[in-house]
């Protein structure tokens, strides 16, 4: 038996254009309506709809799945799945998908080319009298995933010795300049720390704040609060050290711009033509490979 859309809503995507819609509805026999957010999603529409595609900052609740009775697929376009109520999609029987690993390289990138403009002085308001090489700097990964991974291999590159620490030890990537380690060791070793954990999802406290060395330099990229927002300005008020966030990260501590030594990036780590082209290929792969497999 062959599976079908017959609703397919389309949430807060602007990267589709008008070829991907017609792929959309061809390959799901749909009508496809698109929406700029859930708010405005028809309320006679939300019961019919049974394909939903959303994007990551589009909130998907357990009051609109029950609403939505027809409802057996979500596509998120983006890793992230903490916009969705997943404990009622799983009790509804909602299947949701993500795209991961689109941005792995990008993000990685993104610390690398800001730990370089701090040393040589480009994101600095003076430019310091010696600027220092990220050579033979040491660099602490918090979250060994696939964007830490990918880090750990570009800061080999550039002769940087890389301590990590991570829920699921990687072996296979230690050698003499990169070492696992525990956390207060990662912390208070490291030159550079980069943080890469889920989102929301706890990385300091105020003590590995404590343990850090003077001078050093954190750069966040992840989404929602990884450590609290008291304990980092607390952390800042030494002034020789140095916190740098791209504009997603940043969302989640508007007070800690107040410290000087905060650095807002005015780029999303993770945002290349490459990467968003990925996440676009994803959501339409991902909706096809649930048509696909619905159908036996």
């Amino acid at each position: 038996m062959k599976f079908n859309f017959d609703q397919l809503v389309i949430v807060g995507i602007t990267t589709l254009d008008d070829q991907d819609l017609k792929y959309l509805q061809s390959i799901s026999k749909a009508k496809v309506t698109t929406w700029s957010c859930i708010e405005d999603v028809a309320e006679l529409l939300v019961p019919e709809m049974d394909g939903l595609l959303v994007s990551i900052r589009t909130k998907v609740d357990a009051s609109l799945l029950e609403k939505a009775r027809k409802l057996r697929y979500i596509g998120v376009s983006g890793s992230s799945l903490n916009n969705i109520d997943m404990e009622a999609a799983t009790r509804l029987g909602i299947q949701v998908s993500n795209v991961v690993g689109y941005c792995d390289t990008e993000t990685a990138e993104f610390v690398i080319f800001v730990a370089y403009a701090l040393a040589r002085g480009v994101l600095r308001k003076d430019w310091p009298e010696f600027p220092y090489s990220l050579h033979g700097k040491t660099l602490g990964i918090i979250g060994m995933g696939r964007t830490g991974t990918s880090l750990c291999k570009l800061a080999r590159g550039i002769g940087m010795h890389v301590l990590y620490y991570s829920r699921t030890r990687k072996p296979e990537l230690e050698d003499t300049c990169i070492a696992y380690s525990k956390l207060e060791d990662v912390v208070s070793k490291s030159d550079i720390i980069s943080l890469h954990v889920p989102p929301h999802t706890q990385a300091l406290t105020a003590k590995d704040f404590s343990r850090m060395r003077h001078s050093a330099v954190l750069v966040n990229t992840c989404i929602g609060q990884i450590f609290r927002e008291e304990d980092l300005i607390k952390w800042l008020s030494l002034r020789s050290n140095t916190a740098i966030f791209d504009s997603i990260s940043a969302r989640a501590y508007e007070r800690v711009f107040s410290q000087k030594n905060a650095i807002r990036v005015e780029a999303a780590a993770y945002a290349t033509s490459e990467s968003m082209m990925r996440i676009r290929e994803g959501l339409l792969q991902n909706a096809r490979t649930f048509l696909i497999k619905s159908s036996h």
